[in-house]
């Protein structure tokens, strides 16, 4: 270590190195803004992630909650009128769709029936809108593409179950995701005959 020169107020005391020995250097001081500039922006992501997390699992919760709607909405009607549509799938089934753009009144959307059968042909898709709320409250219309499916027990020859199984498979995407980038899932009830 160096002579230190004492005819100088201690805060501007060096030694004889030149080194200042209070205060950081130029290039620590750089070393230590882009280390923080770095930290701010992995929690600038991290935050921008969890909204996202966040936002995935409201809008999910609100798909799986108006697809179970419709499900008790086509239970409700009884095993004769599905038993109805399951013979004449051309028919099928009208749901009743929220009002989503706050004038009021619901709207009501047909969608067809598949039936399966040894050949299980898939239909294409029926394209609901869906309001989904935010956190921040903002509504966004989700489009969620329904496909309805039944297969009456009856026709496979079990004589323990009498009745329709319902099979809704449906899909959705998120707002912020590319096109045909869709996420699905089904919803499968049982619709009991009671008919003595």
């Amino acid at each position: 270590m160096g002579v230190v020169d004492q005819s100088l107020p201690e805060s501007y005391r060096t030694t004889n190195s030149g080194k200042s020995r209070n205060g950081f250097s130029l290039v620590e001081l750089l070393i230590s803004l882009a280390l923080f500039g770095l930290v701010a922006a992995g929690l600038a992501s991290l935050t921008i992630q969890t909204r996202k997390m966040s936002e995935t699992i409201i809008f999910e919760d609100q798909v799986i909650r108006s697809v179970s709607n419709f499900m008790e909405e086509i239970r409700g009607v009884g095993h004769g009128r599905v038993l109805n549509v399951y013979k004449k799938p051309n028919d099928g089934f009208d749901l009743t769709m929220p009002d989503i753009d706050g004038i009021g009144g619901n709207t009501s959307i047909n969608v067809p029936v598949v039936i399966i059968d040894d050949t299980s042909i898939k239909s294409g898709w029926t394209n609901v809108a869906v309001e989904a709320t935010t956190k921040d409250n903002k509504a966004t219309a989700i489009t969620v593409g329904l496909r309805i499916e039944l297969n009456n027990h009856n026709s496979l020859g079990t004589e323990d179950t009498r009745g329709i199984e319902l099979i809704i498979h449906y899909r959705w995407q998120l707002p912020w995701e590319k096109d045909n980038d869709y996420r699905t899932s089904e919803a499968i009830a049982y619709i009991a005959d009671e008919t003595p």
